[in-house]
């Protein structure tokens, strides 16, 4: 396999949180955000990361970008450590990795037109450009997201949340960068919508081979999107695998619940009922001890409250963080009383 382009290493990100605990009193406390996450990213490659709200997926995408500090780990992108570099050779890495948002409107300056917006990053890493190259790369790149370029100089209101998205998406793409992390980039738009933006996000990659760090809840939207999946639960990963693998014989429970309840245009009759998981998802900031998904797992047991499990490998490109990824039954006699 090729050398990584993105190497994320034990990552953790942790929030202090002060809390009143009497009179003039407080106490900090650690929320865990992203608690030890490891895995690599490869040139060209769409990389899915799936999982319920407040499981660390967009903490995830912003400690990649340095948006947000990390309180250990490495993240090293194309053999530079991140987190070792000065502020002024991490601006220039920006042009390389870029981030498209959730919020298409908001994510945009209501005082600039939609020209200008794409403009901006060229008049922030390209100065040597004069006003009539940029104008023709921002009317280009228009051409290439599905916009008319006559309409550069309307407004982020005078657009529908489809085409504002597109107006993020060339934002982004204008520089060319080697990276886009993608933080639910179509989770507010309607169905059909939805399913342009991600046609349009595959053909520029196609185009320019850029990688995606693609994230959201929707494992439907992930499946059309993502060749390889990595499923995160409070902080941590849980599962990773390629699609083919991870929807024909997925392996950690949870992932199993995830996918039960993704909705099929004409479903089976004598497919089982989704998984319906109790309780309500731990806070991160007491999260259970050994696997944090055992207060919700329906076939935990007293090994699973003591020992957190490790990954471990299903196949050459699939592994699971599950004492019983092989099976109850084989694993049962094994586990301590």
């Amino acid at each position: 396999m090729s050398v990584p382009v993105l190497t994320v290493e034990n990552l953790k990100v942790h929030f202090a949180i002060n809390k009143s605990v009497g009179f003039l009193r407080s106490e900090t406390s650690s929320l865990r955000a992203v608690d030890g996450v490891s895995f690599e990213m490869y040139e060209g490659e769409t990389l899915g990361v799936v999982g319920e709200s407040g499981c660390g997926k967009s903490t995830l995408g912003r400690a990649i970008l340095q948006l947000v500090d990390k309180t250990d780990g490495r993240i090293v992108w194309l053999g530079d450590d991140l987190g070792e570099l000065d502020r002024q050779t991490m601006d220039q890495k920006r042009k390389e990795i870029q981030i498209i948002f959730q919020d298409p409107l908001s994510s945009l300056n209501p005082r600039m037109t939609v020209g200008d917006t794409i403009e901006q990053p060229l008049r922030r890493f390209h100065p040597e450009m004069d006003g009539t190259a940029r104008e023709e790369a921002v009317r280009e790149m228009m051409r290439n997201v599905g916009l008319d370029p006559n309409l550069r100089n309307r407004y982020p209101h005078e657009f529908s949340g489809g085409q504002c998205q597109r107006v993020g998406i060339a934002r982004a793409m204008i520089l060319n960068p080697k990276l886009v992390v993608c933080d639910e980039p179509v989770s507010s738009l309607d169905v059909s919508t939805q399913a342009q933006i991600v046609a349009l996000l595959r053909k520029l990659q196609r185009d320019t081979g850029t990688s995606i760090l693609f994230i959201s809840h929707d494992l439907s939207i992930v499946r059309m999107m993502c060749k390889r999946i990595l499923v995160m639960y409070l902080g941590r990963i849980v599962e990773v695998s390629t699609r083919e693998e991870l929807f024909e014989d997925a392996r950690h429970p949870y992932t199993r619940a995830l996918m039960s309840a993704v909705p099929i245009p004409e479903p089976d009759p004598e497919r089982p009922p989704p998984t319906i998981l109790e309780g309500e998802v731990p806070s991160p900031l007491d999260p259970p001890k050994g696997c944090v998904f055992h207060t919700r797992c329906p076939q935990a047991t007293r090994w699973c409250e003591k020992e957190v499990p490790p990954l471990h490998e299903v196949s050459a490109t699939h592994r699971a963080a599950c004492h019983y990824w092989n099976g109850e039954d084989e694993l049962a006699a094994e586990s301590p009383r």
